[in-house]
């Protein structure tokens, strides 16, 4: 039997568990258990100098307990706990670490942004569906969106931004509970293209290259997709045109917080953010000029596990 080990990641929206083993001869990463659970820890996260309110402290503490607890049956030889952007941006981030250790005894790494792209990163070239020589990675969180370029299937650059789809909501929408207008849209295109361009991210790769984008947002719009065809996720091809994002947004856009509820497979805690995040993706796509992006599953949490398992990326064919 092969040893498991865990990562419990802390986002600024969600909370996910990963146990996981390494698979023979293959040497790959082995999924025995996922969870995620929805905290919306980085409310707030938009402000000059964020802070974590007590409660999101205690949310995070007791999640991250109870996922601790959700692994005893599996018997990790390692745990390991991370935060991403609403801690690292956080002016009392060492607050949750100390309340995690009291609550746990097990310690809480605060990744750097450059860390967090680079674990991506190492996910990514672990994906066997992912064969491409040269592809964008865009991973999508509540705080950040972390942006790679791979030239020949190497990590050439990586650039954290403050560009996460709770960060924007808040930052740039009057209400997220309201209808989602054009103007919204606009806004958030303008944002987006302007931080990454005074970045120094760079879209040099070859015409066919690849976009991949990888987060919550890409996997719920596929479910919600799925939904609509009478399909389960699994049953979905791992790819989502402009065409299909465009339509999928001018569904929900149009929609308030309260309908917006409503519909199937959108959960609560994504609701609110949903027509951000799909106006992000739409936009990354369109400054890479490609028709779609890919979406891989192999997210930070299969990063951690991969470099835990000490396996090595796939080598480019």
């Amino acid at each position: 039997m092969q040893d498991n080990i865990a990562v419990i990641d802390i986002g600024s929206n969600t909370i996910k568990l990963l146990v996981a083993n390494r698979v023979e001869p293959s040497g790959q990463v082995g999924i025995v258990f996922r969870k995620t659970v929805e905290t919306r820890i980085g409310k707030g996260i938009s402000a000059h100098q964020p802070v974590l309110s007590p409660d999101s402290i205690l949310r995070a503490t007791d999640t991250v307990a109870s996922l601790v607890h959700a692994t005893e049956p599996f018997e990790p030889s390692t745990i390991r706990i991370v935060a991403t952007s609403a801690a690292r941006d956080a002016a009392n981030g060492s607050d949750l670490a100390a309340a995690i250790l009291k609550k746990t005894g097990l310690s809480l790494e605060i990744l750097s942004g450059a860390r967090e792209g680079e674990l991506i990163g190492g996910a990514i070239q672990l994906d066997p569906h992912i064969t491409a020589r040269d592809f964008y990675v865009f991973d999508l969180g509540g705080g950040s969106l972390e942006c790679l370029r791979f030239s020949k299937r190497r990590l050439e650059q990586v650039v954290s931004l403050p560009l996460g789809c709770v960060r924007l909501a808040e930052k740039l929408l009057a209400d997220p509970a309201a209808v989602f207008t054009p103007e919204d849209e606009e806004r958030i295109g303008r944002e987006i293209h302007e931080v990454i361009e005074a970045s120094g991210f760079t879209f040099s790769l070859p015409a066919d290259s690849i976009s991949i984008g990888t987060g919550g947002t890409l996997t719920t719009a596929l479910d919600i997709i799925a939904g609509q065809r009478s399909l389960n996720l699994d049953q979905m091809p791992p790819y989502l045109g402009r065409a299909e994002l465009r339509r999928l947004l001018g569904e929900v856009a149009g929609l308030d917080l309260a309908d917006r509820l409503q519909v199937p497979r959108l959960s609560a805690g994504r609701a609110d953010v949903l027509p951000t995040a799909l106006a992000t993706f739409l936009q990354l796509a369109t400054l890479t000029n490609k028709e779609g992006l890919h979406h891989s599953s192999f997210n930070l949490r299969y990063g951690l596990a991969a470099e835990m398992l000490d396996l090595t990326p796939i080598e480019a064919s």
